[in-house]
């Protein structure tokens, strides 16, 4: 028996702009351009020669049978990325000696440390809580998670995640200032 199989980028694209009910979304997600995602499902709508979408102006709707070819479009992907990972996964074991800044540490990584060793039992986690600069030369740690640009000597980063911040304050601390404050005067500030 044939499968006719529709192109795997196409799919991908589809199933990211279903789900996510946006073209800007799915280009998010999946690190291409809105225009391109647009492209690939003009290009899959062409080839079934339906519509997959009601177009609005902010929002896409997929229709009712998209809606139904995403969510077991979708399951199947999942299972090819699964028999992929299957694959090629090697067991991983022992310890890592983890520093990790205090803040993203109880955010980020603690939360989300259980599921980590469920999945990956034979591997162990020892995160160390610090926001001095990991010294590896003197400590044991194999690895750390910092905020930054990457830009240690000697040392191979990889970047994570972006992150955005910004400096609150109670309508008493600035009464009296111009605001926007600027980058100099907010550093002059003391916390409190």
């Amino acid at each position: 028996m044939s499968h006719r199989l529709p192109n795997m980028n196409q799919l991908r694209a589809f199933e990211a702009a279903a789900r996510l009910e946006s073209f800007k979304g799915a280009a998010q997600e999946l690190n291409d351009t809105q225009a391109a995602i647009s492209h690939q499902i003009k290009a899959l709508e062409e080839a079934f020669g339906i519509r997959l979408f009601q177009r609005g102006i902010r929002k896409v709707t997929p229709t009712k049978d998209a809606r139904a070819f995403a969510d077991r479009s979708g399951a199947a992907l999942h299972e090819i990325a699964e028999a992929a990972n299957a694959l090629t996964r090697r067991e991983l074991a022992g310890e890592i000696a983890l520093s990790i800044a205090p803040f993203y540490g109880n955010r980020i990584v603690l939360p989300r440390l259980a599921n980590f060793h469920n999945v990956h039992s034979g591997l162990r986690v020892s995160p160390q809580m610090s926001s001095a600069l990991a010294k590896f030369e003197t400590d044991e740690t194999d690895a750390a998670l910092r905020y930054g640009a990457g830009e240690w000597k000697g040392l191979t980063t990889l970047l994570l995640h972006r992150d955005t911040l910004a400096a609150v304050a109670t309508p008493e601390y600035v009464a009296g200032r111009s605001l926007p404050l600027k980058p100099a005067e907010i550093a002059a500030m003391t916390r409190g």
